[in-house]
C-alpha cells in the first residue's frame, strides 16, 4: 500500500481507534515486481536490481511516515517498524 495514495493514510487511520496500550508493528517487504532472470542482454536483470535498490532506499521513509501518522494520532500506541529485504 502506498503512502502516496489516500488509501495508505485511510488504512492507518483505523489504528487511532484502538484502546490504550495497543502495540502496532509496521512491516514492509522489499520485493521487486520484476522477475529476476538472465536474458542475453541482461536488461531484465538490470531492471530488477534497479527496482529493488529503489525500494530498499524508500523503505525506511515509508515505514517512518506510517509510524508518524499513528503516533501523531495517539501517543499511547506503541509503534515499531520492520523492513524485510528479499
Amino acid at each position: 500500500m502506498s503512502m502516496r495514495s489516500g488509501l495508505g493514510r485511510s488504512a492507518l487511520s483505523v489504528f487511532t481507534l484502538r484502546p490504550k496500550g495497543t502495540e502496532v508493528q509496521i512491516l514492509t517487504v522489499v520485493h521487486s515486481s520484476i522477475p529476476l532472470f538472465l536474458d542475453p542482454t541482461l536488461l531484465v536483470a538490470a531492471a530488477h536490481m534497479e527496482q529493488t535498490l529503489e525500494l530498499r532506499r524508500d523503505a525506511p521513509a515509508l515505514v517512518e511516515a506510517a509510524s508518524k501518522i499513528i503516533r501523531d494520532a495517539d501517543s499511547g500506541i506503541r509503534v515499531t517498524t520492520k523492513i524485510i529485504r528479499r
